[in-house]
């Protein structure tokens, strides 16, 4: 394993610039801004877990476009890119076959961006950090992992698109974090699974999964989403409920569009659910209804609200 932290510099236009003149092999530790001017193919094994290490503050990679694959036939490794300390960077390259794609650690403040992972066995992105984010990547395909899972607090996944993941396409616990601009599609379990208090999941496409779309909370106590905002989402075509809150209270869900979902619109779960505000969404064709609250006593005298919503088919009949 070696460390590059190497720099040169030269007169450009009358200013000093750095740049790493050593090139990257798998298994090094990058300290330092870095370009990759080649695709590597990475041996993992039980004593090399990872192909790369970023190491923030100052270690940040380039991908230039060029692929990292992973031979990790047996899954024994960790993840393609590490990235540890503050402030790591990774951008701009695929990530093909590895555990996970990137898998981001230490202190947090970390960004992953502008990059295409590919057929991970696992998660293509996993944060167990803070401050973090997770932007503008292209995700297709994992096994037996989630699209990006988080671990953490306060971190940002806008405008990803994620295809073919065999679990959740985004799945968090932690709180204060922000989900946005992403488009789901196709996963095999919940598209975005929210187990994470003050949540803002707001202006997603979450389509075509084969089981609920925007799932607030597990019905675990432990697992809640209390005071979280899911709003402008567009949540159609999925097999489960469109949006179902479970065990979770003090959640606002708002502006929706949900739609064609098969076991149900927007619905309530599990007692203890209480104090949720269902504020003017639009809920239609979904089966068998459009508006569900399994907590109401049957009068709509519950605790949880439901106004100005569009709709045809609810339970009871008395919500709006």
């Amino acid at each position: 394993m070696k460390i590059r932290n190497i720099y040169a510099t030269v007169l450009f236009s009358g200013l000093l610039s750095p740049f790493s003149v050593w090139a990257i092999d798998c298994g090094d530790i990058i300290t330092a801004p870095t370009t990759l001017d080649r695709d590597l193919l990475c041996v993992i094994t039980e004593q090399n877990e990872v192909a790369l290490t970023i190491e923030g503050p100052s270690g940040s990679l380039n991908m230039d476009g060029f692929q990292l694959t992973c031979d990790d036939e047996e899954a024994t490794g960790q993840a393609g890119i590490l990235l540890t300390g503050i402030g790591a960077q990774v951008y701009g390259g695929i990530i093909a076959a590895c555990r996970d794609g990137v898998n981001a650690e230490g202190e947090g403040s970390h960004s992953i961006y502008s990059m295409e992972i590919i057929d991970t066995i696992f998660d293509a992105i996993y944060i167990e950090s803070n401050n973090s984010i997770a932007r503008d990547n292209i995700i297709t395909n994992s096994d037996r992992g989630d699209g990006i899972e988080l671990n953490g607090n306060t971190n940002t996944v806008t405008r990803n698109t994620i295809t073919g993941i065999d679990n959740s396409g985004i799945e968090l616990r932690g709180s204060f974090n922000n989900i946005s601009f992403n488009e789901i599609n196709g996963s095999g379990n919940q598209g975005i699974e929210v187990n994470g208090q003050f949540t803002n999941v707001f202006s997603n496409i979450v389509t075509n999964g084969l089981n609920d779309g925007i799932a607030v909370g597990e019905g675990d106590e432990s697992d809640n989403a209390d005071f979280s905002t899911i709003s402008l989402n567009n949540v159609s075509g999925n097999s489960g409920l469109g949006i179902p809150i479970r065990l979770s209270s003090n959640t606002l869900v708002t502006q929706n569009t949900v739609e064609s979902n098969g076991e149900g619109g927007i619905g309530i779960f599990v007692e203890g659910s209480e104090f949720n505000k269902i504020v003017r969404n639009t809920s239609l064709n979904n089966s068998p209804y459009d508006l569900e609250d399994d907590t109401d006593p049957g009068d709509c005298s519950g605790t949880n609200t439901w106004v100005f919503n569009t709709f045809t088919a609810a339970e009871p009949a008395c919500l709006d």
